[in-house]
């Protein structure tokens, strides 16, 4: 059987991360595998990618449709894996004409996504996607909006998480010291909207009034940065809360940490808290739509906190201090999330079309 990825852009994002993952596991169990690419967004070097890469030079998805036609046209004999519910509508009347099995792996909370927008993009998603085969879902709650809320069919869901994509840490059993007040808490990721850095902030002010003791390290970078900036002066926390910027060595910024900190409005499933879990660093989340509650094991790997109450989010910090974490436990709770795992249930689903 023959294999086609078909993503948006090669942006550096987490979709584009998987996709490119994926594609390499494929490559290596010697399955016939290309990755088409719709537009000229390239920020990657292409020599990561193991395959043959087929780039559209088109500004926007959109001006793509012909050229997806031709390559469909010529190669009828492929299943096609969509990383986006867009390029699958798109591919919806191609692939009837043509007979070609299509499946889709959503990469977002739809519900979500579409909760400010009445536009023509959420009715034909709404009216539309219900007929494009197969969907992959990250996680169970994604099935569960996928069903109640755009009408996909049970049958036509799968629920695979994303895999974690980066080295774990192999080691003999370990307890962190529980008093360890050198390491700091992390945030890592995009500062927008959606990862809510405003709540944390105020939690984290809670967090020294009640003489928490640990300071909070942010990276990422966004269009709130500067909003985010002003509010860490606004609550007089410069001594204890440090912006870092981007940071390309994830991995460090990790293993430095006592903890992982997340306050998200919503997600589709949050790779940041499997790559924390991989590397034997333990959580602390809201339990937002989709993802920390699929992840999180209570004190075992983590904590879970009802979502959006900050003064919950506290009092779990400070119980955070009194859980003896063991390493090695928090690291074994991943292993379902292995890159090897996933791409087997992967290969299952496109093997069964």
């Amino acid at each position: 059987m023959k294999y086609t990825f078909v993503i948006n852009s090669l942006a550096i994002g987490g979709a584009e991360k998987n996709c490119i993952a994926l594609v390499n596991q494929f490559v290596e169990q010697n399955l016939d595998v290309e990755l088409l690419v719709l537009t000229q967004d390239i920020k990657i070097k292409l020599s990561e990618v193991r395959c043959k890469v087929v780039i559209f030079e088109n500004r926007r998805v959109l001006f793509s449709l012909f050229d997806l036609f031709c390559y469909i046209f010529k190669n009828r004999n492929r299943v096609i894996l969509s990383f986006n519910h867009l390029i699958s509508i798109m591919l919806l009347p191609i692939s009837k004409l043509f007979g070609v099995n299509v499946i889709t792996r959503n990469i977002n909370n739809l519900s979500k996504y579409y909760s400010d927008s009445t536009g023509l993009e959420l009715k034909l998603t709404k009216t539309l996607y219900r007929y494009c085969g197969k969907i992959i879902c990250q996680s169970e709650g994604m099935k569960k909006d996928l069903i109640q809320n755009f009408r996909i069919k049970t049958e036509n869901t799968r629920v695979i998480n994303n895999p974690c994509l980066i080295e774990k840490i192999d080691l003999s059993n370990m307890v962190m010291k529980k008093c360890d007040n050198i390491k700091p808490f992390i945030f890592l990721g995009r500062l927008s909207e959606q990862k809510n850095l405003f709540d944390l902030l105020y939690i984290f002010q809670g967090y020294v009034h009640r003489g928490g003791q640990r300071k909070l390290e942010i990276y990422g970078d966004g269009y709130l940065k500067e909003d985010i900036k002003s509010l860490i002066i606004e609550l007089g926390l410069e001594d204890v809360v440090s912006m870092k910027g981007n940071v390309e060595n994830v991995i460090s910024s990790i293993d430095k940490a006592a903890g992982l900190l997340l306050c998200s409005l919503y997600e589709g499933f949050p790779n940041v808290l499997v790559e924390s879990i991989c590397r034997g660093c333990p959580i602390i989340s809201y339990d937002c739509d989709f993802g920390p509650r699929e992840i999180i094991i209570p004190s075992i790997n983590g904590l879970l906190v009802p979502h959006l109450n900050k003064s919950s989010f506290v009092d779990a910090m400070f119980e955070f201090e009194k859980i003896d974490w063991k390493k090695k436990n928090i690291i074994d709770s991943g292993e379902r999330f292995s890159i090897s795992n996933i791409t087997d249930k992967y290969i299952e689903e496109l093997s069964n079309v």
